[in-house]
């Protein structure tokens, strides 16, 4: 029977949950990406694997590993695998003609690659100033690489985003007092797979050396700790001993400021936006530079995804005609998720201050009446807020 497999990193452990900590993103990615795999493939079916399904306890166990997040990173780019683990892979992944995946970790690629199973990894873009988030994919399948670089965002396109954040920000009056001849260092979550290195998570804590030489090259330097580190206060304890100066502020606005010259960073998506605002950037682990352009929009259309199918599992004859059209923060709208980007479009701005108003009301004034309206239950403070969230749609239509 011919099928198509959809999932993730199964491995990635939750220490709040027995589930796979990416168990949602799959299940989304799996709902977004169905359709066009669905109506343009020919008696194919299409799968979903979870950790429910992969017992990933099992897997860790051939290791001689529990499964904890400091043991998922020691197997995320695991090199060999032992027999019976290769056997398990073998048992989930070989009957299918083509993995779709969403941040596949690089132990499963290459099994993948060495035993010639045909995938595609997808993830989002780090570049995320443009209009929404965007995809980027890299796959063994044969011409995958030309195809892409049809439907490839160019870099002169994204110098013209760049430009109009830099002239919005500059003209009202966003930049900081930062002192010229800076530098900017940029905090990451301690979890994450952007920071595995040698099957340990880095930190920035391990590059104190490089960074003080950073204190004697430049007049300046800034730390922008990430909102959710957890060891935050440690770094800013450890870098006011340097007389680096800890700042909050947008990091677009950032990044639009003609004094700071150069971003550094373990891995961080923003090192690999801030070339875009002309600065010098620097990988304090080099080896996680390795970013393509996005894919554009037409990641939504059917024809693209008849183009990358087709060669290597049975198509129909005639590309379905539709796609998801575009508009802004579609996909940012689907996973709730906007980065800096908030500060960048005054409806995020909006809408994010009016819940924050809607939620600090009924906390503090504890209301609990409310008016029933079709099938929704709501206060007179939230009707309230969904009226000024329509009148500012209405106002910003003209």
């Amino acid at each position: 029977m011919n099928k198509i497999l959809i999932t993730g990193d199964i491995l990635k452990p939750d220490p709040k949950k027995i589930s796979s900590n990416q168990r949602d993103n799959i299940i989304w990615f799996y709902n977004l990406i169905y359709p066009f795999i669905r109506y343009n493939t020919e008696s194919v079916d299409v799968e979903i694997i979870l950790s429910e399904q992969f017992n990933p306890q099992k897997f860790y166990s051939f290791f001689k590993k529990d499964v904890s997040v400091e043991n998922w990173a020691a197997l995320y780019d695991c090199e060999s695998l032992p027999e019976n683990a290769n056997d398990y892979l073998k048992t989930y992944f070989s009957e299918y003609l083509l993995i779709v995946g969403y941040e596949l970790p690089t132990i499963f690629i290459k099994y993948f690659e060495a035993n010639d199973i045909k995938f595609i990894n997808c993830f989002l873009s780090p570049i995320r100033f443009l209009n929404d988030l965007l995809f980027s994919a890299y796959s063994n399948i044969n011409n995958f690489d030309n195809i892409f670089n049809i439907y490839k965002v160019t870099n002169e396109e994204i110098f013209l985003y760049s430009g109009l954040h830099t002239a919005t920000i500059k003209r009202q009056n966003k930049h900081q007092t930062i002192v010229s001849n800076s530098c900017l260092i940029i905090g990451q979550t301690e979890i994450d797979r952007s920071v595995i290195r040698n099957g340990e998570f880095d930190s920035l804590k391990n590059h104190i050396s490089e960074i003080t030489e950073l204190c004697l090259k430049y007049n300046k330097v800034y730390f922008k700790p990430h909102p959710y580190s957890k060891k935050g206060n440690e770094l800013t304890y450890d870098f006011k001993k340097l007389d680096i100066e800890i700042i909050n502020d947008n990091v677009y606005h950032l990044l639009a400021n003609d004094n700071i010259i150069e971003v550094v960073a373990l891995s961080s998506s923003v090192l690999y936006e801030a070339k875009y605002f002309y600065k010098k950037i620097k990988y304090l682990i080099p080896e996680n530079d390795k970013f393509d352009l996005p894919i554009s929009n037409d990641f939504f259309s059917y024809s693209f995804w008849h183009n990358v199918l087709s060669n290597c599992v049975p198509t129909v004859n005639e590309i379905p005609k539709g796609r998801i059209t575009h508009r802004e923060n579609l996909l940012r709208n689907s996973l709730n998720m906007y980065w800096g980007y908030n500060e960048l479009s005054p409806k995020i701005l909006f809408d994010n201050l009016a819940n924050q108003v809607e939620l600090k009301i009924e906390k503090k004034y504890k209301i609990s009446y409310s008016y029933k309206i079709g099938n929704a239950l709501l206060s007179p403070i939230v009707l309230l807020i969904k009226f000024m969230k329509k009148f500012y749609k209405i106002f910003t239509q003209h």
